[in-house]
């Protein structure tokens, strides 16, 4: 938190702001879906791309099963 508001307790509009929200959402998935045990998976095989967006999902499951990454 410390980073994205550079330690004045506001949000800044820019990509810090847009790092705050990605972190939120990545910590409400795992809350979540604490139970899940495909969980470990999940967050590992999507590195920093964005798991939740089913595009993105389906674009690195591809790539993947090619072998072209």
């Amino acid at each position: 938190m410390n980073r994205a508001t550079r330690g004045t307790a506001v949000l800044p509009i820019n990509t810090d702001l847009s790092y705050y929200r990605g972190v939120n959402l990545v910590w409400k998935y795992i809350e979540e879906h604490l139970n899940d045990v495909g969980l470990a998976q999940v967050l590992f095989l999507s590195g920093k791309t964005d798991f939740l967006n089913q595009d993105r999902k389906r674009l690195i499951k591809t790539l993947r099963e090619d072998k072209l990454i």
